[in-house]
């Protein structure tokens, strides 16, 4: 997104450089943001996902309301920086948000916004997966055993290799239970930070959170 792509970046961190000044890389660590392109024009398949669904019959391009064969109980519209939750659903190649749910028969997803992030509005048949992507911080997750979860670290790495920084701040990296659990967080923060470093083309100073 920066004006002329990484080698614009390179040439301010040329110029700190000159002025004897480190420079540093501040990331979200492995959280990915809803305008990339593995969330947008469709969102990839190693995004993170905590419940499945069934879609109960046919979904037209029109309708607000999705209705699924299993129980809803505990799905909620409630989002926030500091909540672990999502109202995204994912159908096919198709994202959409929730603002209501039906816990009671029939199970529903009410006053749905159809084509979420860019996605395209598609009809979908009957018993077609119904998942919700998991969140926290606003911002998505690759599973956490895909290659997608490596190769955010892999692009990670290559814009520091490429343009020049000395620094990484791994902020979020405080998230990391949103993957597994809290039980787990400790096995995915490493994780994250050793496939980041084994592509490092030399040292960083670091700085994260959790650390």
């Amino acid at each position: 997104a920066f004006p002329h792509g990484i080698a614009s970046l390179k040439a301010i961190t040329d110029r700190l450089h000159a002025a004897g000044i480190l420079v540093g890389l501040h990331t979200y660590a492995f959280f990915i943001a809803k305008e990339t392109l593995w969330v947008t024009p469709a969102p990839d398949p190693r995004l993170a996902t905590d419940k499945t669904f069934t879609l109960a019959e046919k979904l037209g391009t029109d309708s607000a309301t999705i209705p699924v064969l299993e129980s809803t109980e505990g799905m909620s519209a409630v989002t926030g920086f500091q909540i672990r939750n999502s109202a995204t659903l994912r159908i096919d190649d198709e994202l959409i948000l929730f603002n209501e749910v039906s816990t009671t028969p029939p199970y529903q997803f009410l006053e749905c916004v159809r084509g979420a992030y860019g996605t395209r509005i598609s009809e979908h048949r009957p018993g077609a997966k119904v998942e919700r992507l998991k969140e926290c911080f606003g911002l998505f997750v690759p599973e956490g055993d895909s290659s997608l979860f490596a190769e955010v670290a892999e692009r990670t790495a290559a814009l520091y290799n490429q343009a020049g920084f000395d620094m990484i701040y791994l902020d979020a990296l405080d998230g990391s239970d949103i993957l597994a659990g809290g039980e787990n967080a400790w096995h995915y923060a490493s994780k994250f930070t050793f496939e980041l470093c084994n592509r490092l083309e030399r040292p960083a100073l670091f700085e994260m959170s959790t650390m």
